[in-house]
């Protein structure tokens, strides 16, 4: 008996997986509850465990690769059964019958040497072998970019009757071209000296002469530049449920924005006084406190929509903090944020940041948010607008505590700012009550002591 083992769903946002690493191989025994590999979701790298015992009998999903939420990425059973009929034609596949050619000499040929883009060496093709007259012109076994001997332009067709003559360089060095390119160079025009050949030791190819026909002439005596090579990556699991989540924010949730200073003096003074006593609390603990207050002094700012016609106001602060991540962003939950100490705040979003950056949180680490706050002033930026994390109504962005004149009694003097940003989802939040939530957080933040008597 075999049993196929499925991509599981591990967050609630999650569509497909990617393996990492699979913990056992075919023909390992497991049983229930042992971890079998480390799947990567959009929020985090998780085991799998096995779900049911027996024997890993095929391995259809290898490591690096992804399969949606359901599919079969491995079979489990008893030693001996049957694990394509569980498979439904995953896994091992036929190689494809190759093109059949008539009329032509099958022969062997295989290029000379690594080139990226050729066709493996492992493969054969046919070449149509044109019988011509002892002493008639033929083509040299060369290769060019992008042609498929025997199936595109190239070999296989009427050989011409006279192949230009290679050229030679300023140097006398011949230019290295193959016979396709000669001959196509003299139909355009093109001199083969002044063209940079990509192909294997530097010969010039069809491609090449089609991309010095796009662009200008260089100037004499300027040797051409190859053009830079743009890179391609394929989206983490993590970045592509940014991008999915992110789009739907933008198009369906009318966003509105607000801006306030805040007078940083007496957050910068408390916090130099707890450095002193060697407490640990950065600046950032002291916003994310400020926040939960002011969210329980606004609850509309933390409410979600239901339907069309309810919305959920929440009795609790469960603050979202934003990580940012080699590839993306996560914002790990403080549970009960109103209720906790700046101390235990502080512990809290270390705890949190440290499991994030390893990809180690757990779904209920950082799901449930009701409001989150994002400070990029660690990166010397000033001031932002976010973008509502739904089902959330409200996000706070935060800048660097700058250094600047102000006037203080109307005098000039050194003083410490801080600009805070509101995002809103105006279906829910209204201007003045997004307003009045940030006239707490600026109370809040202006008279920290008050955070630590509530």
């Amino acid at each position: 008996m075999a049993t196929a083992i499925q991509m599981p769903k591990l967050s609630d946002t999650m569509t497909e997986g990617t393996i990492q690493k699979w913990l056992v191989k075919e023909g390992d025994q497991v049983s229930p509850g042992d971890p079998i590999a480390e799947v990567e979701t959009d929020k985090a790298t998780l085991e799998m465990e096995a779900y049911e015992g027996g024997t890993i009998l095929k391995i259809l999903t290898g490591d690096g690769q992804s399969a949606p939420v359901g599919a079969t990425i491995a079979v489990i059973g008893t030693p001996g059964a049957d694990w394509r009929a569980v498979a439904g034609g995953a896994g091992e596949q036929a190689p494809a019958a190759a093109p059949q050619i008539t009329g032509v000499e099958k022969v062997e040929w295989r290029p000379s040497g690594p080139e990226e883009g050729r066709v493996p060496p492992t493969e054969t093709h046919a070449i149509a072998a044109t019988h011509v007259p002892s002493g008639a012109p033929s083509y040299e076994p060369g290769f060019v970019h992008g042609e498929v001997p025997g199936y595109t332009f190239g070999w296989g067709h009427t050989v011409a009757p006279a192949v230009p003559a290679a050229p030679r360089a300023a140097t006398g060095e011949k230019v290295r071209a193959s016979p396709v390119a000669r001959r196509m160079a003299q139909e355009l025009g093109i001199d083969l000296a002044t063209v940079q050949g990509t192909g294997p030791g530097g010969r010039i190819t069809r491609a090449d002469l089609l991309e010095a026909r796009r662009r200008p002439a260089a100037a004499p005596g300027v040797a051409a530049v190859p053009a830079a090579v743009p890179t391609q990556q394929k989206l983490s699991q993590m970045r592509k449920a940014i991008a999915r989540n992110l789009q739907q924010a933008k198009r369906d949730i009318p966003h509105f924005y607000l801006t306030m200073d805040v007078d940083m003096a007496q957050a910068v003074r408390f916090r130099e006084e707890a450095k002193a006593g060697d407490v640990k609390l950065s600046i950032n603990d002291l916003i994310l406190k400020a926040v939960a207050v002011a969210a329980m002094e606004h609850p509309r700012v933390q409410a979600q929509l239901v339907d069309e016609s309810t919305i959920s106001v929440p009795a609790e602060v469960h603050l979202g903090v934003a990580v940012a991540l080699e590839d993306g962003l996560i914002t790990p939950v403080i549970r009960n944020a109103e209720r906790l100490s700046l101390g235990a705040i502080a512990r809290q979003v270390r705890d949190l940041a440290a499991k994030a950056r390893e990809k180690k949180l757990k779904p209920e680490e950082y799901q449930g948010g009701t409001i989150t706050v994002s400070n990029l002033g660690m990166y010397d930026i000033e001031h932002f607008y976010a973008i509502v994390n739904p089902p959330q109504a409200s996000i706070v962005s935060v800048g660097k505590v700058r250094e600047e004149p102000v006037v203080e009694n109307g005098r000039i003097a050194i003083g410490h700012r801080m600009r805070i940003g509101y995002s809103g989802d105006h279906r829910i939040v209204d201007g003045a009550v997004g307003a009045q939530f940030l006239q707490s957080v600026k109370k809040a933040l202006e008279n920290p002591v008050r955070m630590l008597i509530g």
